[in-house]
Protein backbone atom coordinates (compact mmCIF):
# COMPACT_ATOMS: atom_id res chain seq x y z
CA UNK A 1 0.00 0.00 0.00
CA UNK A 2 2.88 2.49 1.33
CA UNK A 3 5.06 1.37 -1.56
CA UNK A 4 7.35 0.18 1.18
CA UNK A 5 9.87 -2.78 -0.06
CA UNK A 6 9.05 -6.21 2.56
CA UNK A 7 9.44 -9.31 1.89
CA UNK A 8 6.72 -11.17 0.60
CA UNK A 9 6.71 -14.17 3.33
CA UNK A 10 6.16 -10.67 5.73
CA UNK A 11 3.51 -9.21 4.24
CA UNK A 12 -0.55 -9.69 4.59
CA UNK A 13 -1.97 -10.60 1.10
CA UNK A 14 -5.42 -9.74 0.20
CA UNK A 15 -8.00 -11.64 -1.59
CA UNK A 16 -7.21 -9.85 -4.57
CA UNK A 17 -3.50 -10.58 -4.81
CA UNK A 18 -2.19 -7.12 -3.16
CA UNK A 19 0.53 -6.77 -0.87
CA UNK A 20 0.85 -4.64 2.37
CA UNK A 21 2.81 -4.05 5.43
CA UNK A 22 2.30 -6.08 8.80
CA UNK A 23 2.21 -2.35 10.35
CA UNK A 24 -0.50 -0.95 7.55
CA UNK A 25 -3.12 -4.61 8.52
CA UNK A 26 -5.72 -3.70 9.79
CA UNK A 27 -8.22 -6.01 12.49
CA UNK A 28 -11.16 -7.68 11.82
CA UNK A 29 -12.95 -7.12 14.95
CA UNK A 30 -15.03 -10.75 14.78
CA UNK A 31 -12.26 -12.76 14.11
CA UNK A 32 -9.50 -10.38 15.37
CA UNK A 33 -7.30 -11.68 12.69
CA UNK A 34 -4.61 -8.88 10.77
CA UNK A 35 -6.19 -8.62 7.45
CA UNK A 36 -5.35 -6.71 4.49
CA UNK A 37 -7.69 -3.18 4.24
CA UNK A 38 -9.28 -4.01 0.94
CA UNK A 39 -10.81 -6.82 2.63
CA UNK A 40 -12.27 -4.90 5.75
CA UNK A 41 -15.79 -4.01 4.86
CA UNK A 42 -17.46 -1.28 7.90
CA UNK A 43 -20.94 -3.23 9.15
CA UNK A 44 -24.05 -1.12 8.03
CA UNK A 45 -25.80 -2.34 10.84
CA UNK A 46 -22.80 -2.18 13.52
CA UNK A 47 -19.99 0.32 12.35
CA UNK A 48 -17.41 -2.49 12.74
CA UNK A 49 -14.91 -3.55 10.69
CA UNK A 50 -15.88 -6.95 9.57
CA UNK A 51 -13.77 -9.27 7.03
CA UNK A 52 -15.46 -9.75 3.73
CA UNK A 53 -15.97 -13.49 4.82
CA UNK A 54 -17.86 -12.18 7.30
CA UNK A 55 -20.45 -9.43 5.53
CA UNK A 56 -23.52 -10.09 3.57
CA UNK A 57 -22.77 -9.70 -0.70
CA UNK A 58 -26.07 -8.15 -0.67
CA UNK A 59 -26.69 -4.83 -1.09
CA UNK A 60 -24.19 -2.93 1.99
CA UNK A 61 -22.10 -5.20 3.74
CA UNK A 62 -23.46 -6.23 7.18
CA UNK A 63 -22.31 -9.17 9.75
CA UNK A 64 -23.61 -12.30 8.55
CA UNK A 65 -24.92 -14.45 11.81
CA UNK A 66 -26.20 -10.49 12.80
CA UNK A 67 -28.40 -10.67 10.01
CA UNK A 68 -29.25 -14.00 10.16
CA UNK A 69 -30.23 -14.15 13.89
CA UNK A 70 -32.15 -10.61 13.07
CA UNK A 71 -34.09 -12.53 9.90
CA UNK A 72 -35.28 -15.25 12.04
CA UNK A 73 -33.10 -17.56 9.75
CA UNK A 74 -30.81 -18.39 13.09
CA UNK A 75 -31.78 -19.38 15.85
CA UNK A 76 -28.23 -20.19 18.08
CA UNK A 77 -28.05 -20.50 21.48
CA UNK A 78 -24.49 -19.51 22.08
CA UNK A 79 -23.52 -18.83 25.67
CA UNK A 80 -27.17 -18.46 27.39
CA UNK A 81 -25.08 -17.56 30.73
CA UNK A 82 -24.58 -14.15 29.45
CA UNK A 83 -27.59 -13.38 28.21
CA UNK A 84 -28.85 -11.65 31.30
CA UNK A 85 -25.71 -9.43 31.18
CA UNK A 86 -26.24 -8.63 28.13
CA UNK A 87 -29.78 -8.08 28.02
CA UNK A 88 -29.08 -5.66 31.13
CA UNK A 89 -26.96 -3.33 28.29
CA UNK A 90 -28.98 -3.62 25.73
CA UNK A 91 -32.09 -2.19 27.66
CA UNK A 92 -29.94 0.46 29.43
CA UNK A 93 -28.56 1.70 25.70
CA UNK A 94 -32.46 1.47 24.62
CA UNK A 95 -33.27 3.69 27.79
CA UNK A 96 -36.81 1.74 28.52
CA UNK A 97 -38.59 -1.56 27.05
CA UNK A 98 -39.16 -5.32 27.97
CA UNK A 99 -36.00 -6.66 26.94
CA UNK A 100 -35.43 -10.44 26.22
CA UNK A 101 -31.87 -12.42 23.93
CA UNK A 102 -33.93 -14.65 21.29
CA UNK A 103 -30.54 -15.83 20.03
CA UNK A 104 -26.76 -15.60 20.14
CA UNK A 105 -23.67 -16.60 18.34
CA UNK A 106 -20.55 -16.58 19.50
CA UNK A 107 -17.17 -14.80 17.61
CA UNK A 108 -14.77 -17.64 16.70
CA UNK A 109 -12.14 -15.96 19.23
CA UNK A 110 -15.04 -16.33 21.97
CA UNK A 111 -14.60 -12.91 22.57
CA UNK A 112 -17.85 -11.28 21.25
CA UNK A 113 -21.40 -12.36 21.38
CA UNK A 114 -23.20 -11.02 18.33
CA UNK A 115 -27.33 -11.17 20.20
CA UNK A 116 -31.26 -10.85 18.81
CA UNK A 117 -33.26 -9.60 20.94
CA UNK A 118 -36.49 -8.54 21.18
CA UNK A 119 -37.91 -5.76 22.67
CA UNK A 120 -41.62 -4.43 23.69
CA UNK A 121 -42.92 -1.23 24.67
CA UNK A 122 -46.09 0.46 24.59
CA UNK A 123 -47.65 -1.94 27.21
CA UNK A 124 -45.99 -4.84 24.80
CA UNK A 125 -48.08 -3.86 21.78
CA UNK A 126 -45.03 -2.45 19.53
CA UNK A 127 -42.74 -5.25 19.22
CA UNK A 128 -38.82 -4.46 18.06
CA UNK A 129 -35.73 -6.63 17.11
CA UNK A 130 -32.57 -5.42 18.22
CA UNK A 131 -29.07 -6.73 17.19
CA UNK A 132 -25.97 -5.56 19.08
CA UNK A 133 -22.58 -7.10 19.90
CA UNK A 134 -21.49 -7.96 23.24
CA UNK A 135 -18.34 -7.68 24.36
CA UNK A 136 -17.55 -11.09 26.76
CA UNK A 137 -14.62 -9.68 28.94
CA UNK A 138 -15.55 -5.70 29.10
CA UNK A 139 -19.51 -6.43 29.86
CA UNK A 140 -20.14 -4.14 27.38
CA UNK A 141 -22.07 -3.67 24.19
CA UNK A 142 -19.52 -2.71 21.07
CA UNK A 143 -20.46 -0.82 18.54
CA UNK A 144 -24.11 0.68 17.28
CA UNK A 145 -27.71 -1.34 17.99
CA UNK A 146 -29.16 -2.51 15.37
CA UNK A 147 -33.36 -1.70 15.66
CA UNK A 148 -35.59 -2.94 13.30
CA UNK A 149 -38.71 -5.11 12.97
CA UNK A 150 -39.84 -8.10 11.37
CA UNK A 151 -41.76 -8.63 8.17
CA UNK A 152 -42.99 -12.02 6.97
CA UNK A 153 -39.34 -12.91 5.46
CA UNK A 154 -37.07 -10.59 6.35
CA UNK A 155 -35.99 -7.95 9.24
CA UNK A 156 -36.30 -4.14 8.55
CA UNK A 157 -33.86 -1.65 9.84
CA UNK A 158 -35.68 1.35 11.30
CA UNK A 159 -34.09 4.70 11.80
CA UNK A 160 -33.78 6.61 15.16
Amino acid sequence: MSQVRILEDEAIRSSGGKFCAPAEARTCFWSSRKSHPDDLRSCALTGLPIHFEFATTDGAPRLRPLVEMLDGIRRTTNETQLWDAATAQIAAALKGGKCRVEAATLSPTKKHLATCSEVRTLLGLRIRHVGAVYDVTENTIVGRLAVGRRSANSWIELRR
